[in-house]
């Protein structure tokens, strides 16, 4: 689903659809055909749904079948095929291959207990069926503009969304990555649809990088008001959209009432607006007694909040003017906020409304909501000195714009001043990264990492000016000398630790010669990194806990370490998002510094990330590029 705006239609191109088959296929609205990922991993091209029905390479859903179902969710690269050169196929192709021999894992919030598929459901990835709407539906029918009566059987019966979304340029030239798939109304729908029946929605953005995301932006714009190749499927998108929550709402009636009543209020935005002055329909609705209106409370969305949330500018009005408390601060399902917290989901009017009505914005982090829901037109009603404060948790709205992919919205977080650096304290990142591969470092890096190395010593030795002696005494005293001095001098502590991570990482400690010129070259024979090194610009001695241990047997199954992502730079780097790096990369965002020992420039590596680790290395100064 999620096809590319295109003045034709995308589905109209698609080639051997059989009559047949299309009429088999709609008689029975609860039938559900299924692609093994065994038989995806060997395509060559992209097989449409008549020719794979036709050879029997479908499998038929059961509803008792224990066999796990994900749903690809993907934007169409090209107008009549999804995707022509095979070039996001190829990436998930060599994503469930890593996945299955245990190279990669999902990544996950650290907030977040599971990232959805267990460790050994990871590696039997290949066991998986899938629902990839050009192998598995026949193009017939959305070309008509309807869409089959099971796809709301489908939404229930997958256990995990899988965004495909590796950064590409569609065949127009407009870039395709995470960011612009929320754009498109079918991708929308299909995470809004995970989100809802708690099924995790994963994204993959590389061939070794697969991660849980959260997906609060469709709750400021539903699935309908996005982008359609076919202006007919908006109606079709609208109608599922208020089944979802129709079904969402009588779930949790009974069991939650708090989410009950929230969702209640989304529904009501795909409802015709109400405009009566009379707030009895609003009462009845949310079966509350008018009379309990400035009851004060800590916990539970107040009357004045779900009007903000069903973006009614007419019954907020109404409610204000009954003398609703509009600094309320209490605790909900979206976290310790206020109406003009939840107001940053609606439209702009309701912010207005709210403003003019003396709503603070110092009670409930207004900017931090406005940047999960994905809302830039509320961000610009509120003061810029909001990008600074850090929500409870201790993070600003910048760690939030990093973690929703938004582009647009950390551009204009940087604009007004926001902290490229700033280290998430509750939204940091696990991500699962495979140990570094064996590279070579440059002759430019040993080369400068022996002339600072020699000056410091040099520098550490001539403080015994009065002592004469010849230059073999001095190589041979060299290292006790240094080992003595160190323990008394706490400020040059660092050099027979500079030699012993010299010889860890490259493999032989620096030349014994005294001085090495700028124009003296380096021996061609480098040793090589082992695999199971430190990442380059990582202290040993100040990180060894976080390092991986070390791996003696080279044929050893293939590892993958746990690391934890804290800046921005290092979370849109294993996202594999380019525009993020650039934008903080160039607003001085350092790609070598580590929060918790892997920096930008190592994420990027590790993931495969070839277009930021192209970018980041030309940007650097050449002493600190390793290839």
């Amino acid at each position: 689903m999620g096809q590319t705006a295109s003045i034709s239609n995308p589905r109209e191109d698609a080639q051997g659809d059989d009559p047949l088959i299309t009429e088999h296929f709609s008689s029975n609205e609860e039938e559900l055909w299924l692609l093994p990922a065994r038989t995806l991993v060997d395509f060559q091209e992209l097989v449409p749904f008549s020719t794979l029905f036709s050879r029997n390479r479908l499998v038929r859903w059961k509803p008792d079948s224990k066999r796990t179902v994900v749903m690809i969710s993907h934007q169409w690269s090209a107008s009549g095929h999804p995707d022509p050169k095979m070039r996001q196929t190829s990436v998930l192709q060599m994503l469930f291959q890593h996945m299955a021999s245990g190279k990669v894992a999902v990544g996950r919030e650290e907030s977040t207990p599971t990232a959805g598929p267990s460790t050994e459901e990871q590696k039997q990835c290949l066991e998986w069926d899938l629902w990839y709407d050009y192998c598995c539906l026949p193009q017939a029918e959305i070309a008509k503009g309807s869409t089959p009566a099971f796809m709301q059987h489908l939404f229930h019966a997958v256990n995990y969304v899988l965004v495909l979304a590796p950064p590409l340029l569609h065949v127009d030239g407009s870039i395709m990555n995470l960011h612009t798939t929320s754009f498109r109304g079918w991708c929308s729908l299909e995470r809004m649809a995970g989100d809802l029946l708690d099924k995790p929605v994963l994204a993959v953005t590389g061939a070794k990088s697969i991660f849980r995301m959260s997906t609060k932006d469709w709750m400021q714009s539903m699935p309908h008001k996005q982008k359609f190749s076919t202006l007919s499927h908006q109606d079709v998108v609208k109608q599922l959209t208020l089944e979802l929550l129709e079904w969402k709402c009588k779930s949790c009636r009974a069991v939650d009432k708090e989410q009950w009543l929230f969702y209640t209020a989304l529904t009501q935005r795909l409802r015709p607006a109400e405009y009566s002055r009379s707030l009895d329909s609003f009462w009845t609705r949310y079966e509350m007694n008018p009379k309990k209106l400035r009851e004060t409370s800590t916990r539970g969305f107040s009357p004045l909040m779900l009007a903000c949330i069903e973006a009614n500018y007419c019954k907020v009005q109404l409610l204000l003017e009954a003398k609703a408390c509009v600094n309320e601060l209490r605790q909900t399902n979206l976290g310790l906020t206020s109406a003009l917290g939840v107001a940053t989901m609606a439209s702009p009017a309701v912010v207005r409304c709210l403003l003019e009505a003396k709503a603070s914005v110092e009670v409930g982090n207004p900017m931090n909501f406005a940047v999960q829901f994905s809302n830039l037109e509320t961000l610009a009603l509120l003061p810029s000195s909001q990008c600074y404060k850090t929500n409870p948790e201790g993070d600003a709205p910048i760690n939030l714009a990093v973690l929703s992919q938004n582009t647009s919205m950390l551009d204009v977080l940087l604009q007004l001043g926001a902290n490229p650096a700033q280290i998430a304290s509750n939204t940091k990142f696990i991500a699962p990264l495979p140990l570094p591969k064996t590279s070579r470092a440059s002759k430019i890096s040993i080369r400068n990492s022996k002339i600072a190395s020699i000056q410091r010593r040099s520098i550490f030795l001539s403080d015994d000016s009065s002592r004469q002696s010849s230059p073999r005494e001095r190589r041979n005293s060299r290292t006790s000398r240094s080992s003595r001095q160190s323990t008394s001098m706490g400020s040059m502590s660092s050099d027979a630790t500079d030699s012993q991570n010299f010889s860890r990482w490259f493999g032989r400690p620096p030349s014994p010669r005294e001085e090495l010129s700028d124009a003296e070259t380096v021996d061609e024979n480098e040793k090589e990194v082992q695999e199971d090194s430190p990442p380059n610009g990582v202290r040993f001695h100040e990180e060894k806990d976080l390092l991986p241990p070390r791996v003696k047997d080279a044929k050893a199954e293939p590892r993958v370490v746990e690391v934890t992502l804290a800046t921005p730079m290092e979370i849109a780097t294993y996202f594999g998002n380019l525009e993020m790096v650039q934008l903080l990369f160039h607003k001085g965002a350092d790609p070598e510094e580590a929060s918790h020992g892997y920096s930008a420039i190592q994420v990027a590596q590790a993931c495969g990330h070839h277009h930021i680790t192209r970018f980041l290395t030309m940007a650097m100064p050449l002493n600190c590029i390793t290839i």
